[in-house]
């Protein structure tokens, strides 16, 4: 092999790769991550609602709670909201449901909550990133899932209905 192709050859797959989870939301929904973080970094973050409460991640403490990170143009998310409509109404007062958007305005946020039939969740309004950025989420559709202990895991991409429901029934077993 070339000695300037073995030079650049790291690099080049790496490049790839970060090309590669941009290139589709089918490529991105397929990422799968799971990551574990100290129960004071999980509940570490705070916004307002969409309703214009304050909304501190602390609320989320003692109870399994599920956080779905959207963005209001996601036709994905639009077609997985009726899933977390029904997650919510399943598990309500067991697992906390939280819809984080960002992305776009809080107008086009609403209008989203609105079309999409969501008000049964809390929807913590993320403008600037802030909360996308400390559980590191890249892209959406993405999910943290929250231990009642503080223990997360992380999805990035869709779940299925099917698989939405059995990871919020695993928080409940670990609680």
């Amino acid at each position: 092999m070339n000695k300037q192709i073995k030079k650049f050859l790291p690099t080049l797959i790496g490049l790839s790769l970060v090309l590669a989870s941009f290139s589709s939301p089918a490529a991105n929904a397929s990422v799968r991550s799971k990551t574990t973080k100290p129960i004071s970094t999980a509940y570490a973050f705070k916004g307002k609602t969409l309703a214009g409460v304050s909304f501190s991640g602390k609320e989320l403490a003692g109870k399994p709670a599920v956080i779905w990170f959207w963005a209001p143009w996601c036709s994905i998310c639009r077609g997985e909201a009726p899933d977390l409509v029904a997650l919510a109404n399943t598990f309500k007062g067991k697992v906390r449901i939280i819809g984080v958007p960002g992305l776009a305005s809080v107008n086009d946020m609403k209008q989203f909550v609105k079309d999409t039939r969501t008000s049964n969740i809390v929807h913590v309004a993320d403008s600037d990133g802030a909360i996308w950025q400390h559980f590191q989420i890249p892209a959406q559709p993405a999910f943290i899932f929250v231990t009642s202990k503080g223990t997360i895991s992380r999805q990035i991409g869709a779940l299925s209905k099917s698989d939405l429901f059995a990871i919020t029934k695993q928080l409940l077993k670990k609680a």
